[in-house]
């Protein structure tokens, strides 16, 4: 990597010149540069392709061939009305077309603008002096939108003959220079005020209000957010501090009577204790919550007249149909309106995001009291799984997904539009629990990932992510060798916090899928699915799984707005076929019938005896029909001997 990159130092400085500079230097000067530069860059591609990260190399490719076009003109301009002789002054010239030419002639007049050169603070005095040569190349930038440039270079290449690496390196090179003008029109609004009244006297009162305007907001907006919403952020996490010590006492009594070994009556006494409990945090939360929320009022007012004063600007900048000063400030003053707008309500987006997280923590510990009273009743009903049936369930959901994640491409539709994944970038499989055993499940998860850059390797990253998570109750599992015990909300959360937690804004995008093999609680479902509580993310989606039920669940209105969810949910299912699973249930009802006739009142079959009739059929429909068998009480699993057995019943 470093040898590459020495490769390229001689290349970086002709980059760094300008062609007015270079132009200065003698011909023989600028030949000899463009030999060595020439040699340097072919051993860089002999030596360093595939051998350096892509996207380095995509850049340093564009050093060179910049750097060669820029010596190129430099040498064309020498020689220019002579006739030339000289082969490799002929040679040099004519590596790049005229196009090519013509783009860096038309740039390289504004490298007096480069950051490099003049900062922005320097830059906005020159502005408003109205003078000298920097002033006129900014006005001419601004005039033909130059401003724009990465978008202007890819237009020019569709129009004229320019090279991948030549587009790549101008938009590199080139761009910061006009991002430095935006930064200095934007110092001049924020910190000389005095320049408005100089310049642009006929609009001085819309911007002089406008300024006012957005000053008074952006107080107020630090006041709130600085200030009001830290402190509020401290009371609650003090609460928090409550809340989680809530949550230790419930777990310790669904321990309890999960164990049997206290009376119902003394657990009851204490689930009452502890609801009051609750009740008491939850008003304090509200409250907090409350005082929130009216802070947010005043700030929606003002934020109203905000973007009152941003269309009536806008509206006088498209009086103006010559490009000015004036409407150069007015558009300025718009877009800083905007961008202040803007960045409140991506403060107030991820404060709202955090208040639902808190109301989702609240109604999670809410259903945890209300599925411990279940318990206690005898009420709570999941489907009911061994440890060994819910081991095998989890091999079967990580291994069908994996196949189906492998068979690229994969097209999936994100924020930023359709990503056709040919190939993962990543593949991994995690575990809750390090313990190796096959009877028992380890809360595995499968993440596939998928890393692309826009704008031929210069934009920035953007990871795609599928995630599948298997979501047993390890504990009940381990202690009874069964659960019964739907996932809760509170399950769900846990699973978020663990998987969503990294999301970076729009750079990430999630896909993931929860599967749980004892089914769902019915609140749960109706969060997901929309009906009490949406989990819809801008950059995730969240699919349930019911194993035993064959059934996705996902939020209701993503299927007007993602035509493909769908699809995605049933990635996540492991298929059986109907028919296989009638004919599990058939074989089982026959051997039921033979012990019934052998010994009508203690019919009995050997598990071992059901396994040798199945041979060849999916354990996934064996464990689905037995468990529905089960739930229905046609059928019950034991053990006799350390013989596992079923008892069958009458019921059918």
């Amino acid at each position: 990597m470093s040898f590459c990159i020495e490769l390229a130092n001689y290349a970086l400085r002709i980059w760094d010149k300008s062609l007015a500079d270079l132009i200065k230097n003698p011909l023989p000067e600028l030949l000899d540069d463009f030999r060595r530069i020439r040699g340097d860059f072919k051993d860089f591609e002999a030596k360093c392709y595939g051998k350096t990260d892509s996207n380095l190399y995509g850049y340093y490719e564009s050093v060179f061939s910049v750097a060669l076009l820029k010596l190129s003109v430099a040498i064309e301009d020498k020689v220019r009305g002579g006739e030339v002789q000289d082969e490799y002054v002929k040679f040099a010239i004519d590596m790049f077309t005229p196009d090519e030419k013509n783009v860096i002639r038309e740039f390289e007049r504004f490298s007096g603008i480069d950051p490099k050169v003049v900062s922005p603070e320097a830059l906005a005095e020159m502005i408003v002096s109205g003078k000298g040569e920097i002033y006129q190349l900014v006005k001419e930038a601004v005039s033909k939108q130059y401003i724009d440039f990465a978008n202007i270079i890819k237009s020019w290449s569709s129009k004229y003959s320019i090279s991948d690496s030549i587009r790549r390196g101008l938009i590199a090179r080139y761009e910061a220079r006009f991002k430095n003008v935006v930064e200095a029109v934007k110092r001049l609004l924020d910190q000389q005020p005095a320049w408005l009244r100089k310049l642009f006297a006929e609009y001085e009162e819309a911007l002089l209000s406008s300024a006012e305007v957005r000053e008074k907001f952006e107080k107020m907006f630090r006041d709130v957010y600085e200030k009001e919403v830290y402190s509020l952020r401290e009371r609650i996490d003090a609460l928090e501090k409550e809340r989680s010590g809530l949550i230790d006492k419930l777990n310790s009594l669904s321990e309890k009577a999960l164990s049997r070994e206290v009376e119902a009556k003394t657990l009851e006494e204490e689930l009452s204790k502890l609801r009051r409990e609750y009740e008491d945090i939850r008003n304090k939360y509200f409250e907090y919550l409350k005082m929130w929320e009216e802070k947010g009022k005043e700030l929606e007012e003002l934020k109203s007249r905000l973007i009152e004063k941003e269309k009536q600007l806008e509206e006088m900048a498209l009086k103006e149909k010559e490009l000015t000063a004036a409407r150069e400030a007015l558009e300025a003053e718009v877009v800083r309106l905007r961008n202040t707008v803007s960045e409140y309500e991506a403060r107030v987006e991820e404060y709202e995001r955090y208040k639902e997280e808190l109301q989702l923590e609240l109604r999670a510990m809410e259903d945890k009291v209300n599925t411990l009273e279940k318990v206690l009743r005898g009420e709570l009903k999941g489907h009911l799984v061994t440890a060994e049936e819910a081991a095998m369930l989890e091999f079967i959901f990580i291994e069908k997904l994996r196949s189906k994640l492998r068979e690229v491409p994969i097209a999936i539709k994100v924020p930023w539009g359709e990503v056709v994944i040919n190939k993962w970038s990543y593949e991994r499989v995690q575990a809750e629990s390090v313990e190796q055993s096959a009877t028992i499940p380890r809360n595995m998860s499968i993440v596939f990932g998928h890393r692309s850059r826009r704008f031929l390797g210069l934009g920035e990253e953007r990871v795609v992510e599928v995630i599948g998570v298997y979501l047993s109750h390890l504990d009940a599992l381990k202690k009874q060798g069964f659960d019964s015990q739907p996932a809760t909300l509170s399950d769900l959360l846990n699973v978020l916090r663990n998987n969503l937690s990294s999301i970076e804004g729009d750079k990430r995008y999630t896909l993931v899928g929860i599967a749980s093999p004892t089914g769902w609680e019915e609140s749960v479902t109706k969060y997901v699915a929309g009906e009490a509580y949406s989990l819809v993310f801008n950059n995730a989606v969240v699919i349930l799984v019911d194993l035993i039920k064959n059934r996705a669940i996902y939020p209701e209105k993503l299927a007007t707005t993602m035509p493909s969810i769908d699809k995605y949910a049933r990635m996540f299912i492991p298929e059986v076929m109907a028919e296989e699973e009638k004919y599990v249930e058939n074989v089982i009802r026959d051997l039921c019938d033979e012990a019934k006739a052998m010994a009508p009142e203690n019919p009995v079959v050997p598990y071992k005896k059901l396994v040798e009739k199945l041979k060849g059929i999916s354990n996934l429909s064996i464990i689905r029909v037995m468990s529905r068998l089960r739930e229905k009480g046609s059928i019950e699993i034991t053990s006799v001997g350390g013989e596992k057995i079923i008892l069958c019943r009458s019921v059918w």
